[in-house]
């Protein structure tokens, strides 16, 4: 029984450890969300670029034939 009292001494602290770790595991996933938007807006960006570029490129094969 005395070791149930030590059992309960102890799930408090390891408790706190337990919820800073997730609360920190939680705040990382919102920058990673941001960079992922970031990463989103180059990729469409380079998308939009590679399009134009092809225009261009089958407009210069019509024109040299």
């Amino acid at each position: 029984m005395e070791n149930l009292s030590y059992l309960a001494l102890l799930a408090c602290p390891l408790m706190m450890i337990a919820m800073l770790f997730f609360i920190k595991k939680m705040s990382d996933g919102g920058a990673k969300a941001k960079q992922s938007q970031e990463l989103e807006k180059n990729l469409s960006k380079l998308v939009k670029q590679n399009e134009e570029l092809t225009k261009e490129i089958e407009s210069m094969k019509r024109s040299r034939l």
